[in-house]
C-alpha cells in the first residue's frame, strides 16, 4: 500500500502523518489542477494536543489532530443525520446501543478490526483503573459492554435512558487493540484504521 504525507505544524509540537494512496509522484498543490497523490499536505494547529490517545485526553486541539488517523462508528452528515463508518448498521433505544461493525477494515498494525476491539475501546473508558476523562461523559457509568464476533455487532446497554447513546458513543474515535493493551503506544503515534498514519511527533 503507499503512503503520501501530512504534516501537521502547529505551535507547540509538530506532527508528520502518512497515508493510504494511490500511485503517482510526490509533490504540492496550489490548490488548482488535479489532487496530488502521495504528496505533502500541511495543517496548522495553534497549540500542542498533547498526549494523543483520546480515551485519557479532552483536549480541543487533539480533536483537529485524531480524526486523520482514527474512524468512529458513524458520524454525522452536513443535516445532523449519522452515517455509517466503521458500523454498516446500528439500533438506538433510550437504555441501549447496537452497532453491526463492517467486515474487512485494518488496523494500521496490519490486525483487523473487529467487534471484540470496538468493544473494548468502551471497556476501557469505563475501567476505573484507567481514569478515562470519557466515563460518564462518552460512555454513561452504569453502562454494561457486550459483543458477538460471529454477528459482528457491539452491544451497550445502561440501567438509565440516555436519549443521547448514539451521538456520545457513535461519533468517539476507535483505537485498534495493540494501543488498547500499550496506551503509551499512542501516546506520540497512532494506531487506528483512518486513511493517516502518525510517523513524526515533535514538541516544541
Amino acid at each position: 500500500m503507499k503512503k503520501r504525507i501530512l504534516a501537521a505544524v502547529a505551535g507547540l509540537s509538530a506532527l508528520t502523518l502518512s497515508a493510504c494512496g494511490g500511485g503517482g509522484g510526490a509533490g504540492t498543490s496550489s490548490g488548482d489542477g488535479e489532487p496530488v497523490i502521495d504528496g505533502t499536505l500541511k495543517v496548522a494547529i495553534n497549540e500542542d494536543p498533547g498526549n494523543l490517545f483520546r480515551h485519557v485526553n479532552t483536549s480541543a486541539t487533539l480533536s483537529y489532530v485524531y480524526p486523520w488517523a482514527y474512524e468512529s462508528p458513524v458520524y454525522f452528515d452536513d443535516s445532523g443525520e449519522p452515517q455509517g463508518w466503521l458500523a454498516e448498521k446500528w439500533e438506538a433505544t433510550p437504555t441501549s446501543l447496537s452497532f453491526t461493525i463492517r467486515e474487512g477494515i485494518t488496523c494500521e498494525d496490519g490486525s483487523e478490526l473487529t467487534a471484540e476491539t470496538v468493544a473494548n475501546n468502551y471497556r476501557w473508558i469505563l475501567d476505573p483503573e484507567n481514569a478515562s476523562s470519557f466515563k460518564g461523559l462518552v460512555v454513561p457509568a452504569d453502562a454494561t459492554i457486550d459483543d458477538d464476533a460471529a454477528a459482528r455487532t457491539v452491544t451497550v446497554t445502561t440501567k438509565s435512558p440516555n436519549s443521547f447513546l448514539l451521538p456520545q458513543m457513535g461519533i468517539q474515535p476507535i483505537y485498534c487493540q495493540g494501543a488498547l493493551d500499550d496506551p503509551t503506544s499512542v501516546e506520540s503515534a497512532t494506531n487506528g484504521t483512518g486513511m493517516y498514519s502518525l510517523k513524526k511527533a515533535v514538541p516544541g
